[in-house]
């Protein structure tokens, strides 16, 4: 491998990288704005959310895919033979300056990030999800049993009008 092909590869791997690093801040700014579509109740803007969150989580999967093959291949030429090649040991067999260490933490850094915010949307869907079912089972029950709640959330036999409370 020739010094130009070597800065070259590199340079590729490193924009790869970046590249990547912005895909999963996108995906955390879509995150959070699922978030707010979740809290708002906007039910329209969320499909569109979940669909955008999807697509973006295609093409970090694509890209993943094409860092993986890029990186074996840099792996091939610099002598390392292990079928799971880290950017650590990559950098090492280039001679431990190549400048990818520094992205790999801030991939790292990013995904952590990205993860959180998932976590915490599920968290918080979930929690709607919950609530809903619980809200429908008072429904149901009401319905069979005649009991309603009046405006002010208290108990009420009979009319079927007062079933809705504020406080819902």
């Amino acid at each position: 491998m020739t010094t130009s092909d070597h800065q070259q590869e590199l340079a590729l791997l490193k924009r790869q990288l970046e590249g990547m690093i912005r895909q999963f801040k996108d995906l955390a700014n879509l995150l959070l704005q699922e978030r707010q579509f979740v809290k708002e109740r906007k039910t329209a803007e969320l499909e569109t959310i979940s669909r955008l969150i999807h697509l973006s989580l295609e093409g970090i999967h694509d890209s993943e895919e094409s860092r993986l093959a890029l990186i074996q291949r840099l792996a091939a030429k610099n002598g390392l033979t292990s079928p799971t090649v880290s950017l650590a040991d990559l950098d090492k067999a280039m001679g431990g300056d190549s400048g990818l260490l520094p992205l790999r933490d801030e991939l790292k850094k990013t995904i952590l990030q990205t993860d959180k915010l998932n976590k915490e949307n599920q968290a918080i869907i979930k929690g709607v999800e919950q609530a809903t079912e619980a809200i429908l089972a008072i429904f149901k029950k009401s319905a069979q049993t005649g009991e309603s709640y009046n405006r002010l959330g208290g108990r009420r036999a009979g009319s079927a009008l007062n079933l809705y409370s504020r406080k819902l």
